[in-house]
């Protein structure tokens, strides 16, 4: 099985990058529904994987439906995890989703390229019973 490709450190994706591959990947949801969509986010694929960029999708409950870096994720309830920092992010994203259509979220998580926990920001839009999201890593300077 072919692992998806890595970006280099000077190929990182920006703001606007992870907001059009949150809109392409719900136009996908809509079209092709959950199993083929999530399959097609969730890693190895690389069909939504740009740079260091890739969709993650997580339910209401906090289960996690398609990850483009780490398969093992899928299926898997996140509704308590917490960061380095101790924020219990996905709590706080499905509360964001839960009066917001599109929102911005800060946490700290592994990043593809450096294999550190970094600060990330992550673009998620409600869709449906979904929170599909894709993020920018910023890496220390």
């Amino acid at each position: 099985m072919m692992m998806p490709a890595i970006a280099k450190e000077d190929e990182r994706g920006g703001r606007v990058d992870a907001e059009n591959m949150v809109k392409k990947a719900i136009a996908y949801l809509n079209v092709n529904g959950p199993q083929e969509s999530f399959a097609a986010f969730t890693a190895p694929s690389q069909a939504f994987v740009d740079k260091d960029i890739y969709i993650a999708v997580y339910d209401r409950q906090g289960v996690c439906r398609a990850h483009g870096q780490t398969a093992k994720m899928v299926g898997k309830n996140f509704m308590n995890i917490v960061d380095i920092s101790g924020k219990e992010y996905i709590k706080e994203r499905i509360k964001l989703a839960a009066s917001q259509q599109e929102f911005w979220h800060q946490y700290k998580f592994t990043d593809p390229i450096s294999k550190k926990i970094l600060k990330k920001d992550m673009f998620c839009k409600n869709n449906n019973q979904f929170i599909v999201c894709a993020g920018v890593y910023f890496p220390d300077k």
